[in-house]
């Protein structure tokens, strides 16, 4: 359920300066319609400049105090939410390494050595143990996991409190979670949603299992988007024959999207498909295809490849391409890094950070995306751009190359669902028939690296340049963790529009992100020129031009 609200604690501001003369601050409340623009501006601009309020004024009929204090308020208040989001973060950290602490050094204490004429662990004492482990073990693999399952729409997820862990494993034994998650819609043109919520995990009867959620905001974090409330929701989970399972889901959420969302995704918003029950159950049937494909040790007869020659290998490029997915997606919500906000009003949003951690390549990095209405449904907007023979139309990095594929792994039971590794040909030259082939090179040949999908709500198309050395690392293993192998990801996010009336099977909502590394220095990102930024922008921009011209897609959409 998706209710409208209204109403921010930016709405007041004092009216007259008759009234501050006089020693009185009069309260001024801003009509729906006045904050609905207010905010909607503020997702586009937070910085606005002098003619920019004038015309704010001008259009909303407000004075120019108002709207500067109104401004100056909401820039301090979303300021104030991520710090204490931060804080909240760190405060359920600090408490679990301090229970960590205490208990080793409880055990510390007491720990006896056999050597030096302590008794030695009994058959009960080790039982314990190993019990203790085992708890210990499903806390760890619970940590990221929602995260992991629902990648597509969990952009961060963490476990405050867990009530019951300490109970003997049994069956029919509450567990009860608090939480706190972060979901989106995979563009920067739609904030995320946050919910702290209590978490039941339940089997109530023999091969059936409940899994259900519901906000709770009685703890002292404010930082929760009250715009944004979860009722009873949920799945049931069935077991059934031959393996398979069969899910039930609930969503049943009260949100007001309408003042801070762009308006081409109102409409898909509105009808349910965002954030509902649908998306989650297809995101799960997807999720749980590709485990199953990943859990096999051997290879499968839908795979082909010129490089993969075991199980191992197979699986170590699948878990790759699983966290540039992920990778891809934390990147979306461009929260927490210096923004260029004058960039948005050329329809594209730009960002930039510095990166020191494992798994990207460090330096600067320009992250930069951009949303547009297609008149085409999303299959077929899907697979242009998974033409190969077409891809040096839109793709930077493609350009007046030819692109081959050397592996295809299956994802999915459909053929649309795969990982492929790509080989781009630096140079061409032409066959009889008046076609441009790859010439054959012995170097500079570059790999991408790439995963996509496309399920009944949308689809996703997600690639990174790769070198033939760091391919050989993922492919042999050489004691590097696939967690530390440096890749940078951009792509696509195709999605239904919501407006079946436009075409006959709707049109399609496509998000473009780019991530350029602009400097390996570690030089901060205000001492870059913005000059990097605006080429980063200029890209992003020619690159929705192609792409339209590719799709035959009018200049007003």
């Amino acid at each position: 359920m998706e209710n409208d609200g209204s109403g921010s604690s930016c709405n007041e501001q004092y009216a007259s300066e008759d009234s501050k003369q006089n020693g009185k601050r009069t309260g001024h409340r801003h009509t729906p319609q006045q904050i609905q623009g207010l905010e909607a501006f503020f997702m586009e601009c937070p910085h606005p400049d002098e003619a920019q309020r004038q015309q704010l004024c001008e259009e909303l009929k407000l004075g120019p105090d108002q709207v500067k204090f109104w401004f100056q308020n909401k820039r301090t208040q979303c300021k104030a939410q991520e710090e204490r989001a931060d804080n909240l973060s760190l405060r359920g950290e600090n408490e679990i390494l301090e229970n960590e602490n205490e208990a080793m050094l409880g055990a510390l204490i007491s720990v006896l050595c056999p050597d030096c004429g302590g008794p030695p662990f009994g058959i009960e004492e080790r039982k314990l143990n190993f019990q203790k482990l085992l708890l210990e073990n499903a806390r760890l693999k619970d940590q990221e996991k929602w995260k992991e399952l629902f990648p597509t729409m969990v952009n961060k997820a963490k476990t405050l409190y867990v009530l019951g862990s300490e109970l003997p494993i049994r069956e029919n034994c509450n567990i009860l979670r608090v939480m706190w998650e972060k979901l989106h819609i995979l563009s920067p043109l739609v904030p995320p949603r946050e919910f702290m919520i209590v978490r039941c995990c339940q089997e109530i009867s023999k091969g059936v299992w409940i899994i259900a959620d519901v906000s709770h905001n009685d703890f002292d974090f404010d930082f929760v988007n009250a715009s944004c409330y979860k009722r009873p929701s949920g799945c049931l989970i069935q077991s059934m024959p031959n393996a398979q399972s069969k899910v039930m889901w609930i969503e049943h959420v009260e949100v007001a999207h309408k003042l801070d969302t762009h308006k081409i995704y109102r409409e898909l918003l509105s009808g349910g498909s965002g954030y509902g029950a649908k998306r989650w159950i297809a995101t799960l049937e997807r999720m749980c295809e590709r485990m199953a494909l990943t859990s096999n040790l051997t290879l499968p007869a839908s795979d082909w490849s010129e490089v993969i020659r075991t199980g191992e290998e197979r699986r170590r490029v699948l878990k790759l391409g699983e966290r540039m997915i992920m990778n891809f997606n934390e990147m979306l919500t461009m929260s927490g890094k210096v923004d260029f906000p004058q960039q948005s009003k050329c329809g594209v949003r730009v960002s930039m950070r510095m990166n020191l951690e494992a798994g990207q390549p460090p330096g600067l990095i320009v992250s930069a995306a951009s949303s547009l209405r297609i008149p085409l449904p999303p299959v077929q907007v899907f697979d242009i751009l998974r033409k190969l023979d077409t891809r040096q139309q839109w793709d930077v990095l493609a350009y007046g190359t030819v692109v081959t594929e050397i592996a295809r792994i299956a994802t999915g039971s459909s053929e649309t669902n795969c990982l492929s590794i790509l080989r781009v040909h630096p140079t061409q030259e032409e066959n009889n028939n008046g076609k441009m082939i790859a010439q054959e090179s012995d170097k500079d040949d570059m790999l991408m690296l790439q995963d996509c999908y496309m399920d009944a709500l949308g689809g996703m198309l997600v690639y990174a340049p790769m070198d033939m050395a760091t391919m050989d690392t993922t492919l042999s293993g050489a004691d590097v963790k696939i967690s530390d192998i440096p890749i940078l990801p951009s792509g696509f996010i195709i999605s239904s529009d919501g407006r079946r009336s436009t075409v006959e099977d709707g049109g399609t909502l496509l998000t473009l992100a780019f991530q350029i590394l602009v400097s390996g220095k570690t030089s901060r990102s205000r001492e870059v020129n913005e000059r990097s930024v605006d080429r980063v922008s200029a890209l992003i921009s020619s690159t929705v031009q192609r792409i339209k011209g590719l799709l035959n897609c009018p200049d007003q959409f």
